[in-house]
């Protein structure tokens, strides 16, 4: 590092973010600004103001550890110049030199406001979706790909959307991968009676053995197939508990669905969980059948849990679980090896425990926090530096 960059100010920037759902997304931002270097970079963080107040969860959540969140106009209009002038007053105030943004929405604000003022401009791009997924979301990610080519850079979560790049009209070998990373949180474990309790108090006996997906409730994270999967292990495994942590658009139609298939009580919807890693505590492995993915923080965190994992081998799921060894990866499309490996896992403690401990291990040494906010606060340095 040069004496004059040692000696620089703390390089100002700001966050956009289109929230429709508490997720991964919110928690890489939140951490990225909890765990950042005050003297590196100062970070102001900016949302829309969605009808219905969506966006709620997120401010509730950077609420909690300090961190003041404002807000943009937003409407089912789409207003983006209205909103970028809304965003260029906020930076102004702060005199933001990098806008960093998440989401299409976002992406098109960001550049609008650029007509205004002059900064540097970067997006992340956690997973690129396919047609598979909508045809609104197609065409907003293909309206994203027009737009950031116009950006000073194209950041992705892992190395999988990194070389998925090129068939969206970018060269891989200009797209850099910023890690999540992630922080297992510090908090007390919970006693074995307290632990009896909370199950108990959600519905799980002490010989129960509780299955949890954490994700949002949308199409990409294969909650419905999962449900249809779960009817079929309800047979061999009578004990067994699947608790859905997650919010989203889907759950009129998933608690559908539960209802449709008979599933009983043998499946809770638990909502959004504000804490985590102590609902974690209470479960005894972790499945995650999506059809797509950047890298789950949901994942990074039942890793971090100790919790044994049966997810599809997408996006940048295998860059942090090894098949057999920190989890088990089955064939996105292939139901019947999803239902064989979670039954695996189910019916074999000695595998879960051993999967569970090579799990957390992994995310306590080799998925820091402090590697990933060093990859992050590099890149802003890089892009002013870049004339």
């Amino acid at each position: 590092m040069s004496e004059q960059t040692a000696s620089r100010a703390p390089i100002r920037v700001m966050h956009l973010l289109h929230t429709m759902a508490y997720g991964g997304i919110e928690t890489v931002i939140i951490n990225w600004i909890r765990y950042h270097k005050p003297t590196e970079l100062d970070i102001r963080l900016v949302v829309f103001s969605n009808p219905g107040g969506s966006e709620q969860a997120f401010v509730n959540e950077a609420a909690k550890y300090g961190l003041s969140v404002s807000t943009i106009p937003w409407s089912r209009g789409k207003p983006v110049f209205r909103a970028a002038k809304a965003l260029c007053g906020l930076m102004d105030a702060h005199q933001t030199e990098v806008l960093h943004t998440h989401n299409s929405y976002a992406e098109l604000v960001g550049l609008a406001a650029r007509r205004f003022r002059t900064f540097k401009l970067l997006t992340t791009i956690y997973v690129w979706a396919g047609r598979d997924f909508g045809f609104k979301r197609f065409v907003l990610q293909k309206l994203s790909a027009i737009a950031i080519q116009r950006f000073d850079l194209l950041t992705v979560q892992c190395e999988k959307a990194r070389d998925e790049s090129s068939a969206w009209g970018f060269n891989p070998e200009n797209v850099r991968v910023l890690p999540s990373g992630y922080e297992i949180p510090r908090s007390e474990p919970l006693s074995d009676q307290e632990r009896l309790e909370c199950r108990a108090a959600r519905g799980a006996g002490p010989a129960d053995l509780v299955v949890c997906n954490v994700a949002r409730l949308y199409p990409e994270k294969g909650q419905a197939r999962m449900l249809r999967i779960w009817k079929q292990l309800m047979g061999e495994h009578p004990n067994a508990k699947l608790w859905i942590y997650g919010v989203g658009p889907l759950e009129e139609e998933l608690t559908a669905l539960h209802q449709e298939l008979g599933l009983g009580d043998s499946v809770r919807f638990a909502g959004f969980a504000s804490d985590l890693m102590m609902e974690l505590q209470l479960c005894d492995m972790q499945w995650h059948p999506s059809y797509n993915e950047g890298i789950p923080i949901a994942i990074c965190a039942g890793m971090a849990a100790a919790l044994p994992i049966v997810a599809t081998a997408v996006g940048g799921i295998p860059e942090v679980i090894k098949d057999e060894q920190s989890g088990l990866l089955v064939d996105r499309d292939d139901d019947a090896a999803i239902q064989l490996a979670t039954a695996r896992l189910m019916s074999d403690a000695g595998l879960r425990e051993r999967l569970g401990h090579e799990a957390r291990r992994f995310m306590n040494e080799e998925y820091s926090m402090e590697y990933a906010v060093g990859v992050l606060t590099s890149t802003y340095r890089e892009m002013l530096e870049r004339q």
